[in-house]
């Protein structure tokens, strides 16, 4: 019996892409892997070996129809292959040449190769005539094996029968999951937990081919080293019991999330473009035009941002960056790129010229095929699957998880910056940290769109979160010369730093402007360096940036008792444009028109409006699609899925669901746990269905957990008409809701089986999410008709307060932990007061 613990070992595998000719690079951690309990695992033999030489291996006696395993592997973990077929024989000798008989695998297949194989092994199955029945046999591999890739170190060979499991066990990019792979052909089902952090589970193979989908066991990394247990059980019934263990691979910050980092972006004019010529996004070519170098030397004489983000641009240039990045180091100014990549040597220069101040890549706007239609989705290669839950995997696994390797093979810290308010998948799909682009397309409301970044955050980990603004393109309908301008971009600055924002990037306006052929008043034309423009976007940026300097934040986040849920599956980018099919199935959507975004999505606007609300003439007399006040003060968007943990949801007093759900049975012991635990919960009964096939009309029992009984959560239940039934002991409340008490915790639950954004429940729900909000939120209220303007944040000793009315000065009447107070605020002003502390027991 040879030891089966095996040593943890780093391998990288290099995987080429379907679609293009890169190649994604991820690190693999092989794991100490102990088995406590193997039945009827036997190692017959163990072997070092040369590649392509024969190899004979002694068996000891066996009889009749049997089953051993044949596996290969080097210190990589190098695939292998063989090319002609083992085969059984009782000559020790010179097996070629003996007239013994040759027992060849029954599935062996036709053409004699074997193919490419890992080092789980290869199953060969043997029916012994009676002349081979109990006397010691030879296994021989005629070809030996042969490395799938170049040949390097030395291979062991090992036999064995009986279950026997190899895991590999991998750590997702961002370092939030885990993924146990279990290759062995006999595997039926695993049982795992993570002891008091993951209940057990059940994976089944539900393939008919499980050597090619091997048995897959992806849970959520803890914060600690721990050790998965899991259950194994054979397709013949018999189990065997292992243990895992795990090393967290956390995501570091790149600074104290506390502290205030704000950016500037730079890239150089094309000077060989004739004037007259249009330079990319259809504009005329600027006059002047100016190098990178003269921007970055103006810049490090004055420097108006803390944070240098570089653009593509072209080799030679590239280069010479690494001497602005040092100088930069220098003066304390950290540096990023984005929409480039670097070989890993070169990364590990900058990191130790800079002082690790390089802040790494950002891959842009990654996820932006969600909103784009059809020749979007064609071109990432999206597959129509039809149903919610594969279609979410295929954006975090296929689509996300492929672009962030690719950028950690080099990068150690990846960004990105998306249109799209789906911070949750970014960061599951291996994204470090999220920079959303906000004032653009589903992130137009920059409140909503940095609640969903900061609630991701907090529920992934760790909380360090940050804005891109997309300033100068996203607000083309308003002049460069209107004060409601600049006033925009100094409340979006104050609003990013009240809300936790711990890296605060302005995208273009500072060196020369871009969107000038798209903005309104301007003849179609871009401003330059010297112009007006261009000096009030340095100007604003400059004295922001001293202000954070000089008043650094209590903490990076502030109060937030309420969560907004994102149910399971829920694909809503924050914007509803048009025939827009959700996770981008548009042949399901041709089939049947819900796969388009309709009432689950029209349920984002009810809470948008709740609490996000844009003042319509905030920004007159141009349209607001940007600035929100917070009547219940600060609200957390979080996705609910079976990663969520009671953990993420104990630090909210109120959960109020939104949009689409597909609930799973473990979602739904999870918040009866927080309701249990003293939580209080909104939702409509529709959101506890589990059909993952968009289907949400004419539901029954079977489509929701327990067969449609809402026990012990609150006591209902569907019919078989799809209607809900309730016990008597549950109240019947105005406006169409049900209550009850559990636990240390309250449920509400609307009557009828509909969501928020369908006009039969539409206003009921909407009363029913302020009345609970009001109830929950801090001991801050604004009273009188200004309030709708007034957008405020808390922190343990002081409270942060904006005007978004970009035209008008209000004095706001508000209690402060019940002590009234006035304040008055110019448009976009800003301003902290302090709180009271209450005294000591």
């Amino acid at each position: 019996m040879c030891d089966s613990t095996f040593l943890s070992k780093k391998v990288l595998l290099l995987l080429a892409l379907k679609s293009c000719a890169l190649f994604v690079a991820c690190v693999v951690w092989g794991v100490s892997f102990s088995n406590q309990s193997a039945l009827g695992e036997e190692i017959l033999v163990e072997s070092r070996v040369d590649l392509a030489s024969k190899i004979l291996l002694s068996l000891p006696p066996r009889d009749g129809d049997f089953s051993i395993y044949l596996g290969a592997s080097n210190e990589w973990d190098d695939a292998w292959t063989i090319v002609a077929p083992p085969y059984l024989t009782t000559q020790t000798s010179d097996a070629a040449g003996s007239k013994a008989p040759k027992i060849f695998p029954s599935n062996a297949p036709k053409d004699s190769r074997w193919g490419k194989r890992d080092a789980d092994g290869i199953r060969l199955d043997f029916r012994l005539p009676p002349e081979l029945c109990n006397v010691p046999t030879t296994l021989v591999v005629p070809s030996g094996i042969y490395s799938w890739g170049a040949p390097r170190g030395s291979w062991r060979v090992e036999v064995w029968s009986g279950l026997r499991l190899k895991p590999l066990v991998q750590y997702e990019s961002g370092g939030r999951f885990f993924s146990i792979e279990i290759r062995h052909p006999d595997v039926a089902s695993v049982e795992w937990e993570v002891p008091d952090f993951i209940p057990v589970q059940k994976t089944q193979n539900s393939t008919q081919n499980p050597t090619q989908n091997p048995m897959m066991i992806i849970g959520r990394m803890p914060r600690r080293a721990c050790v998965v247990r899991a259950k194994v059980v054979a397709q013949n019934g018999e189990t065997s019991v292992h243990s895992f263990e795990l090393a967290p691979a956390l995501v570091v910050p790149p600074f104290d999330p506390r502290k205030v980092v704000v950016g500037a972006c730079f890239y150089g004019d094309d000077e060989t473009l004739p004037l007259g010529e249009t330079t990319e996004w259809e504009a005329p070519a600027r006059s002047p035009r100016y190098t990178e170098a003269f921007y970055l030397e103006d810049f490090l004489k004055a420097p108006y941002a803390q944070l240098a983000v570089f653009w593509p641009a072209q080799k030679e240039v590239v280069q010479q960056r690494d001497e602005w990045i040092r100088l930069f180091a220098t003066k304390n100014i950290y540096s990023m790129t984005i929409y480039q990549h670097q070989s890993k040597k070169r990364i590990q220069t900058l990191r130790e010229i800079s002082n690790e101040m390089f802040l790494g890549n950002n891959l842009g706007e990654y996820a932006s095929y969600l909103y784009q239609g059809r020749a979007a989705a064609e071109a990432c290669d999206v597959k129509q699957v039809g149903d919610m839950a594969l279609a979410r995997d295929g954006f975090v696994r296929d689509w996300m998880l492929r672009g962030t390797r690719r950028y950690h093979a080099d990068y150690p810290l990846v960004s990105s910056t998306s249109g799209a308010a789906v911070a949750d998948y970014e960061l599951q799909g291996g994204v470090d940290f999220m920079l959303s682009e906000l004032f653009a397309i589903g992130a137009q409301n920059l409140a909503y769109a940095s609640s969903e970044m900061r609630g991701a955050a907090r529920k992934w980990q760790p909380e360090f979160w940050g804005g891109w603004l997309a300033h100068e393109w996203q607000t083309c309908a308003i002049p460069y010369d209107a004060p409601q301008k600049w006033r925009l971009l100094e409340a979006a600055l104050f609003q990013q730093y009240s809300m936790g924002a711990s890296l605060i990037i302005n995208e273009s306006g500072a060196v020369s402007t871009q969107a000038g052929f798209y903005t309104r008043d301007s003849g179609k034309q871009n401003r330059t360096y010297h112009s007006e423009t261009c000096r009030n976007y340095r100007d604003i940026l400059r004295k922001f940036s001293d202000f954070v300097s000089e008043n650094p934040r209590q903490s990076n986040s502030p109060e937030v008792r309420i969560a907004i849920l994102r149910g399971n599956t829920d694909a809503f980018v924050g914007i509803r444009l048009g025939k827009q099919a959700v996770w981008s199935q548009f042949d399901a959507a041709e089939r049947d028109p819900d796969w388009f975004y309709c009432e689950p999505e029209a349920s984002w606007g009810v809470v948008k409006e709740t609490f996000f609300p844009l003042p319509e003439d905030a920004v007159a007399p141009y349209s607001n699609a940007w600035l929100a006040a917070s009547p219940f003060g600060q609200v957390d968007i979080v996705g609910l899925d079976d990663f969520l943990t009671l953990e993420d949801l104990r630090r909210y007093k109120l959960l109020i669901f939104a949009g689409w759900s597909a609930m799973t049975p473990r979602q739904f012991d999870l918040l009866t746990q927080y309701v249990e635990g003293g939580g209080v919960l909104l939702a409509s009964p529709i959101h506890f269905s589990m059909r993952t096939d968009r289907r949400f009309r004419a539901l029954r029992p079977a489509d929701f957990p327990n067969n449609g009984s809402f026990a012990p959560l609150i006591d209902t239940k569907i019919n078989e008409n799809g209607h809900l039934e309730h016990d008597s002991t549950v109240e019947v409340l105005e406006n169409g809701c049900l209550r009850q008490a559990r636990g240390k915790g309250w449920v509400y639950l609307m009557q009828k089986v509909r969501f928020p954004g369908d006009s039969e429940v539409r206003d009921d729900y909407q009363k029913w999410m302020a009345r609970l909000a009001q109830e929950t939120r801090p001991p801050i209220v604004a009273t009188g008709e200004p309030s709708r303007y007034l957008f405020y944040a808390v922190y343990s000793d002081y409270v942060d307060f904006l005007n978004v009315d970009l035209n008008r000065a209000h004095d706001f009447e508000v209690q402060i932990d019940g002590r009234p107070e006035k304040i008055a605020l110019p448009p976009a002003g800003w301003t902290r007061k302090m709180r009271e502390k209450a005294p000591a027991p």
